[in-house]
Order: structure tokens, then sequence, then C-alpha cells
């Protein structure tokens, strides 16, 4: 696959959906791994594509705009932002609390207008394309994307094994014989 600029990686899935929702792709090759920690907190990190398909967003800057938010001038990432911390607040984890949130979230940013709000997930895509500028198909590529990243955290095998020392950390790969793996693992314990 080409890329268009270096992969980056996320181990935010909510920073990771907003970036595909501005046109950023995960890289086809190796979209997530999951990185297995021997303290038993597991995490997804996503490979996101340097910068979006057509050009305009370079992931970078709008990673740091996550980080600064009061930076943001851009209508959409700054929206996907804004819904990211609302779905936070709403307590959404699963696909169809994100949903609900996204309902709510919208009918309070149209302040009562009317919005074709899809019945089901598998119709965001064809929402999205017939709307593509509007601030609500952000809010619902959001949705669709954090549901993709997760399909693609359920697929992944653990590749990597995290430890840490000492304030020190390590990774191991868990392609590694049986017995390198243990033999590495147990000095990095020492």
């Amino acid at each position: 696959m080409k890329h268009y600029a270096p992969v980056l990686n996320s181990g935010d899935i909510n920073l990771t959906a907003s970036l595909m929702s501005m046109g950023i792709p995960l890289d086809q090759d190796s979209p997530c791994s999951l990185i297995e920690r021997d303290n038993g907190r597991n995490y997804a990190s996503f490979h996101v594509e340097g910068r979006s398909i057509e050009g305009d967003y370079q992931t970078k800057e709008l990673m740091h705009l996550w980080k600064n938010p009061h930076k943001c001038e851009n209508l959409a990432f700054d929206t996907l932002m804004n819904f990211a911390k609302y779905g936070k607040e709403f307590g959404a984890v699963k696909t169809h609390e994100w949903l609900e949130a996204a309902f709510e979230f919208i009918q309070d940013m149209n302040s009562g207008r009317e919005f074709p709000f899809p019945k089901n997930i598998k119709l965001i895509p064809d929402m999205v394309a017939a709307n593509p500028d509007n601030m609500e198909s952000y809010v619902m590529a959001f949705v669709f994307n954090r549901n993709e990243c997760w399909q693609y955290v359920r697929a992944v095998r653990r590749r990597r094994y995290m430890i840490s020392h000492n304030g020190n950390h390590a990774m191991i790969d868990n392609d590694l014989p049986q017995h390198q793996f243990n033999e590495l693992k147990s000095r990095l314990e020492d």
C-alpha cells in the first residue's frame, strides 16, 4: 500500500475515530495491534496514515489540536472533539450507546431542526456520502469509525507484550519462539 506520509500510532480510540472521520485512513497493512502489558492493562494501538487521502489534513497537526482543543479553528474537527467529550460524559462505551449519544448531541446541535438520523449503523456511510459537509455527518462518521476500530481490535491477535520494571518499559514481540520470549521476559524482570 502507498503510504501518504509516515504512519503514526494512537492508543486513543476516540482520537483515531476522529482522524478517520477527517479522511485519514488506518494503515491497510497493519491497522491495529494489541499491546499486552504485564500489569494487565492491555490496550490497542491504531496505526494511522500521516495525512488524509486528499492531503487536506496532516495527522500530526490534528493530534496536536486534540491535546490543545482551544487552538482548533477547524469546525469539523472541533465538532468531533466536542462530541468525543460529550460521549464520554454521556457514559457511552458500546456502539449503541455512542449512537444514542450522537442522537442527543445532534438534537442539541440542531436546535430542533430535522436531521435524517440513520436507524442502523450500516446506513451511516450512505448518509455521510449524501451529506458530506454537514457537521452531523462528521458525528455519525465518528460513531461508524469507532465501531470499525473495535472490529479491528477484535480481529487482531496480541502481537506485543509490554513489561514495566523500575519505571522502565520494554516491548517483546509475541511472535518470538516461546523459549526466547520467556528468556527475554525473565531478563527484563530481574
